[in-house]
């Protein structure tokens, strides 16, 4: 962190900050050519999706323009929803019953890149927070600016604060390098252990969006 309060981190270099809720931090974060699978690690200045001159724009990317859609992942109705980007204008919802207009905090979202990237968030340090989960599979954010270790819970705690207890069956991260899933199952009682693999993601990771699969309605809380 610098004096003026920016913040600058990749997926590789892994350094845990605090900061007052009222501070203005950024965060940046490295991302390749193709599909991300993304989520927002702060409580942005505008959440908007739309025309970038009157609304702002949640993603600052570089070079700009090298993003050319993003999806959510509607877990009622088990579809995705997309806002394609105009060069040079902002974000425009494509046509579907519902628009997608705005970014959330604790959700994880799709990109497409034509390029190879680096993403910047700007906003205050995350607030609490609790976020509905279908039963099925959802796409999640980690809302947080701290990475937080998946294991045996009584040892390194549970980052992922479900209520229901036990809900959650497995989670997956998509290394966007590899265009493979990497996953963690979920031991009722017990923590979290890694699926076999030739590469195996550890902690939760601000900036990474993750999929995940639910047995009932629960929520997920950030604290």
């Amino acid at each position: 962190m610098d004096s003026l309060g920016n913040v600058n981190e990749t997926w590789v270099n892994k350094t845990a900050r605090t900061a007052p809720l009222s501070e203005l931090l950024t965060f940046t974060i490295s991302l390749k050519s193709g599909w991300n699978l993304i989520s927002i690690p702060l409580n942005l200045t505008t959440w908007i999706l739309g025309d970038e001159s009157a609304v702002g724009n949640p993603l600052n990317v570089t070079p700009t323009n090298c993003l050319s859609s993003i999806y959510r992942y509607n877990s009622t109705s088990k579809l995705f929803e997309k806002s394609d980007h105009i060069s040079n204008w902002g974000w425009w919802p494509a046509a579907g019953p519902v628009k997608f207009i705005e970014l959330e905090p604790g959700r994880g979202y799709w990109v497409m890149a034509q390029q190879d990237f680096i993403l910047t968030f700007t906003g205050t340090a995350p607030s609490d927070r609790d976020v509905h989960m279908a039963s099925g599979w959802n796409l999640i954010g980690w809302y947080s600016m701290n990475e937080a270790a998946l294991g045996e819970e009584s040892v390194v705690g549970d980052p992922l604060n479900v209520t229901t207890r036990n809900s959650l069956t497995s989670i997956y991260q998509f290394n966007s390098t590899s265009d493979l899933f990497e996953k963690f199952d979920h031991i009722a009682d017990w923590g979290w252990w890694p699926a076999p693999g030739p590469v195996r993601f550890a902690e939760m990771e601000p900036g990474r969006g993750y999929r995940v699969n639910a047995k009932n309605d629960a929520f997920f809380c950030f604290l």
